[in-house]
């Protein structure tokens, strides 16, 4: 997940994403606080692994800008939707879970709490 292609490639393969969602971030906000077709969840937690490598070879800002995306998404599912409509639902938990190697951490931006580093 070291360029966008590849971010939305594997991020929407593990979402199950629609084949018309687009390659940006406001896409990638827009699908992640849908999932409707998704079924039968009561709570999403998302892993990703060696974290320090997401977007690495983009921009400096862009994992900055996944990460607030991230954090966007947990407070939308965080929330009821009360409308009286097919899709309502109740607040749910949407967690995130970024995994860095212990060298990296320091190098990971400071917005991101890490715990665990040496």
């Amino acid at each position: 997940m070291q360029t966008f292609d590849a971010f939305y490639d594997e991020i929407y393969k593990k979402f199950h994403a629609p084949d018309y969602a687009g390659k940006n971030f406001n896409a990638l906000r827009d699908i992640l606080t849908d999932l409707s077709w998704l079924i039968n969840r009561s709570r999403y937690i998302v892993f990703f692994q060696n974290a320090e490598e997401i977007l690495i070879k983009e921009q400096e800002n862009a994992l900055q800008g996944f990460l607030e995306i991230l954090e966007a998404v947990g407070s939308k599912w965080s929330q009821p939707v009360k409308k009286g409509e097919a899709w309502d639902r109740p607040a749910m938990p949407f967690h995130s879970i970024l995994q860095v190697q212990a060298l990296s951490a320091s190098c990971f931006p400071r917005a991101v709490p890490v715990i665990g580093a040496v």
